[in-house]
């Protein structure tokens, strides 16, 4: 790698010497020029010019032909220099440093050094001053990494990412064993942490874990978590990478605009385009939350085995003393999710908290659509919803997440409905959401028969009063 830095190193060199002396001549052909232009305006006189017409010297000389043959070597040379240098990375024990300042999460140093290697090859390309090898350069740089984050960074490492974050995977004491030995140098090896299937600890389920089984359990969740933050810190590296770029072509006094239509602009903003790539292929949204999500999909349909709201009043005495099934849904869902955003970013965390509020929701409006509502039981939902609502606000850090939340204010709005007394009250409440009230006429309908205690003529004669207002 050393050698084949050096190699890009002399390339950019000789590219940036042709490019300045071919300015320098450039510029004394245009004084010779400019001169002879003067001279033949003070005479009157055209010069001889010995049958040459043109300028003195053409647009495109040898020398510059030369230095575009250079930009392609130097192109060839700085992406095999970048995928050598993340294979080299992958092929050593991975680090990791601490990502952002709160929680337990980290990124791996594969992420750094994949940037640093780009950075060092963009600067070099506009160290050179040539607009052909800058555009190549640029343009190989983020064509190099659109295939390398996803394919590195991706696939089986998130996978398998996956897999351990949702405790599907378990570490068994031989694993352990080898896997304890890098916790003091704090590093992690990811073809060993990930290489081989693991098997469940020795004594089956339910086993207690030992220590050993703990601290490997700890370094493999550890990765897992950086697998999905080196995704977040790809698109922020990308960010700061392309304002590097910009300030340094600045300084370089390049006439340089970066919404402008040139090469040059089009190939630093490729940086920006391969962000917004990363966002599109959200790692979390793509692999981790749909199995989250079935998961949830279990865990609320277990819970709902223990669901009534026609219940009456000693029913409802019974709910209070044994418990309400969202309770319990909070319960489990909460203690699943924990353990998987203690090693993710804050942004991660977000991201994974907002989807599991709104599934849930969603999974428990499905219940509620299969249910029967006595006065009684739309007590009980209401103080099931605001358990609910309570316990979003917890998590999300206050009012203003849960705000955002369709899934929430859905499940909000069907107990309104099913606890109102007088029908006549219905167009208050929905006129009172306004533009934030969730379900449609059908909808309405639908959960307003679901409650028992209204006679079958007075739903009637409210819908007929509801088709003439309307």
């Amino acid at each position: 790698l050393e050698e084949l830095d050096k190699a890009c190193e002399n390339v950019a060199l000789m590219i940036q010497y042709i490019e300045s002396y071919e300015g320098f001549v450039r510029h004394c052909c245009e004084e010779v020029e400019r001169a002879r232009e003067y001279r033949e305006k003070e005479t009157g006189k055209k010069e001889d010019n010995g049958g040459n017409e043109g300028p003195v010297l053409p647009k495109i000389t040898q020398l510059g032909e030369v230095a575009m043959e250079l930009s392609a070597v130097l192109g060839g040379g700085e992406s095999a220099l970048l995928l050598s240098t993340i294979s080299s990375t992958l092929e050593s024990p991975l680090s990791h440093s601490e990502y952002e300042d709160t929680g337990r999460a980290v990124c791996s140093n594969l992420v750094e050094d994949m940037f640093y290697a780009t950075q060092r090859a963009a600067l070099r390309a506009i160290a050179s001053g040539h607009n052909t090898t800058m555009c190549v350069i640029l343009n190989q740089c983020a064509n190099t990494l659109s295939m390398v984050i996803p394919s590195v960074l991706g696939g089986k490492r998130i996978a398998k990412a996956v897999g351990v974050l949702l405790g599907t995977k378990t570490i068994s004491a031989q694993a352990a064993e080898a896997l304890a030995k890098e916790v003091n140098s704090n590093l992690n090896n990811l073809r060993s942490t990930f290489g081989s299937s693991l098997a469940s600890p020795a004594g089956g389920g339910g086993a207690r874990l030992t220590e050993e089984d703990r601290v490997a359990r700890e370094i493999v969740r550890k990765e897992a978590g950086a697998a999905f933050n080196d995704y977040a810190v790809s698109v922020e590296y990308l960010g700061k990478l392309q304002e590097v770029l910009v300030d340094e072509l600045i300084r370089a006094e390049i006439d340089f605009d970066l919404d402008s239509d040139t090469q040059l602009a089009a190939a630093t903003r490729g940086f920006r385009v391969v962000a917004k790539q990363l966002v599109e292929d959200d790692a979390i949204h793509g692999s981790l939350l749909p199995a989250v999500g079935q998961i949830i999909k279990g865990i609320v349909e277990k819970a709902s085995e223990t669901c009534r709201y026609d219940i009456d009043e000693s029913g409802f005495e019974i709910c209070e003393t044994v418990g309400s099934w969202i309770a319990h849904i909070c319960m489990d869902v909460g203690r699943l999710v924990e353990e998987i955003v203690e090693w993710l970013g804050k942004e991660g965390r977000g991201k994974v908290w907002k989807y599991v509020m709104n599934e849930t929701s969603k999974r428990i409006e499905i219940v509620l659509r299969k249910r029967r509502f006595s006065e009684f039981g739309s007590l009980r939902l209401d103080a099931d919803v605001r358990l609910l609502v309570n316990w979003s606000k917890e998590k999300l850090g206050g009012a203003a997440g849960v705000g955002e939340l369709e899934g929430l204010s859905r499940i909000k709005q069907i107990s309104r409905l099913v606890g109102l007394i007088d029908l006549a009250d219905l167009k208050n409440v929905v006129s009172a959401e306004g533009r934030n009230w969730k379900l449609k006429k059908g909808e309405i309908k639908g959960y307003l028969n679901l409650k028992d205690t209204w006679e079958a003529d007075e739903r009637e004669g409210e819908e007929r009063q509801d088709r003439g207002s309307n």
